[in-house]
């Protein structure tokens, strides 16, 4: 698919589900719904899973280690 407007939607990354916020003229994204603000950038739809997911996996790894849960109000 080649659309180009921008989406957020549930994406299941690395087994964590994450609401991911995705403009794909920029190719930012951003995870919704966690703790802090987790970024990455992409050049199209399908790189999503693979740059979101060492995004996340760092973000998750960081809050392991400061004993921090990933989501917001739990």
């Amino acid at each position: 698919m080649n659309d180009r407007r921008p989406w957020i939607r549930p994406v299941l990354i690395n087994g964590y589900e994450a609401v991911v916020e995705f403009e794909p003229v920029t190719g930012h994204g951003e995870f919704t719904g966690l703790t802090d603000q987790i970024d990455f950038y992409a050049t199209d739809e399908a790189q999503v899973p693979a740059k979101g997911g060492r995004a996340l996996a760092m973000f998750l790894h960081q809050g392991e280690c400061r004993g921090m849960a990933p989501e917001d109000g739990e």
